[in-house]
């Protein structure tokens, strides 16, 4: 089971584990997230004791569940021939957890300087003095009205 999306066909790993601890076979998931192992050959009859376990991914955004499934299986001889039944106890059930990525927080990544205000023109470094501006706009305006004078007599 995949809560949270979709599951996908072959997307997770199960192993079954013997006795010892070793791995005797592994599966992935159908598209139904059901598993199915290889049939298990005996030549003894006999109590055989298994375990089903999941195989972390590496996909950072799926929990994955770390539950131990005890598998019992009895091996029967019925007139010669070895017949193996499986004891899950229950239904066995992997439930993992998909949780998307969080997107980054625009609040963290906004600019942090203080704008400055449109009707400022910016510190250039070079300072001159306004009065003179003034004085030269007096000056153009006295020649102007001197020279209109001078055009008319």
């Amino acid at each position: 089971v995949l809560t949270g999306r979709s599951l996908v066909a072959g997307e997770f790993t199960f192993e079954l584990v013997d006795q010892e601890g070793q791995v005797i076979q592994s599966q992935t998931n159908d598209g139904s997230g059901k598993i199915y192992f290889d049939a298990i050959p005996y030549d003894k009859a006999g109590e055989y004791n298994y375990t089903i376990r999941e195989k972390a991914g590496q996909d950072s955004t799926i929990t994955y569940d770390d539950a131990e499934i005890p598998v019992t299986v009895n091996v029967e001889d019925q007139n010669g021939t070895l017949e193996a039944k499986a004891d899950y106890g229950s239904e066995p059930t992997f439930t993992n957890r998909y949780t998307p990525e969080k997107a980054p927080d625009p609040a963290k990544n906004q600019n942090t300087k203080t704008p400055t205000k449109k009707n400022e023109l910016p510190k250039t470094g070079e300072t001159y003095q306004v009065s003179w501006m003034l004085v030269g706009l007096l000056l153009v305006g006295i020649v102007v009205v001197v020279y209109r004078r001078q055009k008319r007599k």
